[in-house]
């Protein structure tokens, strides 16, 4: 199954960066959700255990 993710930066500071993850399966409907990302941590690694979450999947560490 094909699914888009968009991840967009909306706050930058010093207790790290607040991101939307946007997840829209094919021909589906969109799922957003907020996450905290702490200073120093990797952003695509935080966004995508962020999705595998919404898809009610165990995160992998």
């Amino acid at each position: 199954m094909e699914v888009q993710i968009e991840v967009e930066v909306l706050k930058r500071d010093e207790e790290g960066v607040l991101v939307k993850v946007r997840r829209t399966p094919h021909g589906g409907k969109a799922t957003e959700t907020l996450v905290r990302i702490a200073p120093g941590d990797d952003l695509w690694a935080a966004a995508f255990r962020a999705v595998k979450r919404l898809r009610g999947e165990q995160a992998e560490a």
